[in-house]
């Protein structure tokens, strides 16, 4: 009787370890498909930005299905301005155009772009978040295109 008792609460117990295992397999696989998803996501639209020669504000949400599980996805650019330099005469470039009398001032605009992918249920959502910089899309200020 003791034996059986003993075996009993030994196999609780193993239970719960396995419990707990499978619950941290089951994260490290969403983690992974996150991961790949935002990556997907990031070559693709950093294809975009450079076809279209410099990205723009927006705001992009959907859910994407792999391995049986749905990620939400959504990416927000913004314009970005530096919190602490601000624009000298050391940042900005002097840039002169063949044939062209003036010298042109070029300063870098850049964007921030936010890639979020989350999951789970809507008690206890996960997420990954990636930040990176685009340069931004501005017009060409010249008649010389430059």
């Amino acid at each position: 009787m003791v034996t059986v008792v003993i075996i009993g609460v030994c196999l609780v117990m193993a239970l719960r370890v396995f419990s707990f295992c499978a619950a941290a397999v089951s994260e490290a696989y969403c983690s992974t498909y996150a991961v790949n998803i935002l990556q997907e996501k990031l070559d693709e639209v950093e294809e975009e930005i450079i076809m279209a020669g410099g990205a723009v504000v927006s705001y992009t949400s959907e859910d994407v299905e792999r391995g049986g599980r749905t990620f939400t996805v959504t990416m927000e650019i913004t314009n970005w301005e530096s919190p602490i330099v601000e624009p000298t005469e050391e940042t900005e470039a002097e840039v002169e155009t063949e044939g062209a009398e003036e010298t042109e001032i070029v300063s870098m605009t850049l964007c921030e772009a936010v890639f979020v992918a989350e999951w789970g249920p809507s008690n206890k959502r996960k997420n990954i978040k990636v930040k990176t910089m685009f340069p931004a899309k501005t017009e060409m200020v010249n008649e010389y295109d430059i």
